[in-house]
């Protein structure tokens, strides 16, 4: 999740949550896509951080599998699922090929 909108890596080296800004939009449910997706964040890292966790989120070897891992991890809803799947695809589509599988 490193170069993926949120830092988590930086939780362990760091101590802290790095968040990436999101594209400026006056679309509500993008916004309110984001603000549920940093509200998921910030409670896991409260109330239930796990190092091991991060770690296995870490090493997931594609961006959909770190996506279905996150889903897992911070109790994601489908259509938060579907948000950030589309934003990866919209801004990395020359990898869309290699990385969703």
């Amino acid at each position: 999740c490193r170069y993926f909108g949120f830092n988590l890596h930086s939780l362990f080296y760091q101590g802290t949550v790095e968040f990436r800004y999101h594209a400026g939009t006056i679309s509500h449910q993008k916004i309110m896509r984001w603000v549920e997706l940093l509200k998921a964040i910030l409670l896991y890292v409260r109330f239930r951080c796990n190092q091991e966790e991060i770690m296995q989120l870490i090493e997931q070897p594609t961006i959909l599998s770190k996506i279905k891992y996150l889903k897992k991890l911070l109790k994601l809803d489908e259509a938060s699922v579907t948000y950030l799947v589309n934003r990866y695809i919209r801004f990395h589509k020359e990898y869309v090929r290699d990385n969703l599988r």
